[in-house]
């Protein structure tokens, strides 16, 4: 946990600016719909349409957009539950300051993946080693910062009733890290449909316990197991 930590403090550096720009405001709560998402990623061509404009940083892209690219990958024949062997590797070669190889590596885990915010954390990390070009690395960061955004819009954290929506765990941490520099993480357990993690402090919330709600990944499991 202490790496994954340092891999995304170091995240949360480059995404400082945009911190002081947007996390400090209150955001309007998001309903997320999942029939209807789901319903969208089964006709296919939106999602299709709505991941060509994605790929390209289109700036007209909504949160509603966003959600559909985001959950909807629960809906997908990809979607998997962690991480991989993949991600595994991408870790190794940024421990070992491999940064070419971590870069490359995360480009392929995007293609399968287009919102997976372990491969967009880990692709600004190893870009950032490189001194990539900051126009390249923007674009990466814009797409991780707003669907924080997104997932910080579902909810407020503070009970099983409000918790972040996220469709895997990974994704808790992202958005602790990341959006919300989270510090000294103490414990995490499932209550009812909600992952809950205890912490020691956070700059950006308050208290130190965060609810996630996993039921939609819970579903996803039971489905997956039950093949």
């Amino acid at each position: 946990m202490q790496k994954q930590e340092s891999i995304m403090k170091k995240t949360y550096l480059l995404l400082i600016f945009f911190l002081l720009t947007g996390i400090v405001n209150a955001q309007e709560k998001l309903d997320i719909n999942f029939d209807s998402i789901k319903t969208v990623i089964l006709k296919g061509n939106t999602y299709k349409e709505l991941l060509t404009r994605y790929e390209v940083n289109d700036s007209t892209l909504t949160k509603n957009d966003y959600s559909i690219l985001y959950y909807g990958q629960l809906f997908r024949k990809s979607y998997s539950l962690g991480s991989d062997n993949r991600s595994t590797k991408i870790k190794t070669y940024l421990k070992s300051k491999e940064y070419d190889k971590a870069f490359d590596l995360c480009k392929k885990a995007l293609d399968d993946n287009p919102v997976s915010l372990e491969a967009l954390c880990d692709i600004i990390t190893s870009g950032s080693e490189q001194k990539k070009p900051q126009k390249e690395l923007n674009k990466y960061i814009d797409k991780y910062w707003k669907i924080l955004k997104l997932i910080a819009s579902t909810g407020d954290g503070k009970s099983e009733n409000s918790g972040f929506k996220v469709i895997c765990v990974n994704d808790e941490y992202q958005l602790m890290y990341s959006y919300f520099n989270v510090n000294g993480i103490t414990s995490q357990s499932l209550v009812g449909n909600c992952d809950l993690i205890e912490f020691a402090s956070s700059k950006y919330f308050t208290g130190n316990k965060m609810y996630f709600d996993v039921s939609q990944v819970l579903l996803k499991e039971q489905e997956l197991f039950s093949k």
